[in-house]
């Protein structure tokens, strides 16, 4: 079995002017340890983390993303996740971002769509929702 096929295939696109990394991340430490040949294959360009999904999030956080098409791609994966700790963390990733840079009304709307239902009753999801609907 082929570790990462997504990744092997953006890998495989021959572009010399593209000047990028790109950070793998996995909480299975047998995927890592299978992607370290991918890995070894492309240095520097490729960085296999052991982590969870929700701790890259919450790194992310903390640098106040501005970059309209890193907050449009995390609005369209918080329908996607079946996780409502990964919700979360998408949910702190947009509260300390740049609210200039995101679709308030859309944003907010998709939130209250799709947001999973949490254990705990309110969370930061809820006061995104209603900071997004104030700023708009």
């Amino acid at each position: 079995m082929q570790p990462y096929p997504e990744v092997s295939a953006w890998l495989s696109i021959p572009n010399p002017e593209a000047d990028c990394t790109l950070w793998a991340i996995d909480r299975d430490p047998d995927a890592i340890a299978r992607g370290a040949a991918l890995a070894a294959r492309h240095p520097g360009r490729l960085h296999l983390v052991h982590a969870r999904f929700g701790d890259m999030l919450e790194s992310l956080a903390a640098l106040r993303v501005s970059d309209p098409q890193s907050l449009d791609a995390l609005t369209r994966l918080f329908p996607r996740t079946k996780s409502v700790d990964v919700q979360r963390a998408i949910a702190g990733v947009l509260i300390r971002a740049d609210y200039q840079a995101m679709a308030k009304p859309e944003v907010a709307r998709a939130l209250r769509q799709h947001r999973l239902k949490s254990p705990d009753g309110e969370d930061l999801i809820d006061v995104l929702i209603r900071r997004l609907q104030i700023a708009s």
